[in-house]
């Protein structure tokens, strides 16, 4: 829903100093998609590599190395969650301002995901489980982008409603989480209650699409604007695959 109060500006001409203007809505599209692929690349690179050394490292050390590699592992878990909120006030202040490139903001987003997401490796996922919650990702998040993208209604509202439950949900799942682990059936509230948050965000993701569409649509799209977008898309679609992905791992750890 980060565009629902968007408001297309015209581009002035100290923007176009800085950013190649697009014209073409398909080439837009084009682009926005590329940019998020290179995005989602760069966060399974880093994801891999990061994941491959800690795990190693901590499933071979001593007692004393041990502790201290996850320690660090850990430091790094937290300053990649705090840089990433950081990061994504940077991006939309970036964007407002139009006058520098969101390349370097966007690529450090994704490099923090990648080292965020490190931990399902660590902890013991296999490469198998990954791939099949990228495929599931990659599918559910393409079907909703193109109904949002091809909708002939206004789905900002509909996005409203799912972020409002969205926040209810998470609001009183921790409360209701409490409730059901006192009597033994917490495995089977933790699957519905994360297939309910993945639903959400699908829906979220669709009406991201339906304003991606708005935005680029106008015709004058800049590299940033793209950018942006691609940044949205991104987002979307690893929060769908997170929630997949922990899906996938419960019900095979059953």
């Amino acid at each position: 829903m980060a565009f629902a109060s968007w408001n297309q500006q015209p581009v002035n001409e100290s923007t176009l100093l800085h950013q190649e203007e697009i014209q073409n809505p398909t080439k837009a599209l084009a682009k926005t998609f590329g940019y998020m692929a290179i995005g989602v690349g760069i966060t399974g690179v880093v994801a891999v590599l990061l994941g491959f050394l800690f795990g190693r490292i901590l499933g071979t050390a001593d007692l004393d190395t041990f502790n201290t590699a996850a320690g660090v592992y850990i430091g790094i878990l937290i300053a990649s969650f705090i840089g990433m909120l950081i990061d994504s006030i940077v991006i939309s202040a970036v964007v407002a301002r139009g006058r520098t490139s969101v390349w370097p903001a966007y690529i450090v987003y994704t490099v923090l995901m990648g080292a965020f997401i490190s931990a399902f490796l660590v902890i013991g996922i296999d490469f198998w489980t990954m791939g099949e919650a990228l495929a599931i990702a990659m599918v559910a998040f393409g079907g909703m982008f193109l109904i949002g993208y091809f909708s002939k209604i206004n789905l900002n509202p509909l996005g409203l409603v799912a972020i409002g439950l969205l926040f209810m949900v998470i609001l009183f799942g921790s409360f209701w989480g409490i409730m059901f682990a006192a009597t033994g059936a917490i495995a089977v509230f933790d699957l519905v209650f994360s297939l309910i948050v993945c639903g959400l965000f699908m829906i979220i993701a669709a009406v991201d699409a339906y304003n991606i569409k708005r935005i680029l649509a106008n015709g004058d799209a800049t590299n940033n604007i793209c950018l942006y977008c691609a940044y949205i898309m991104y987002c979307d679609f690893i929060v769908i695959f997170i929630r997949v992905l922990y899906i996938l791992a419960k019900l095979k750890s059953r």
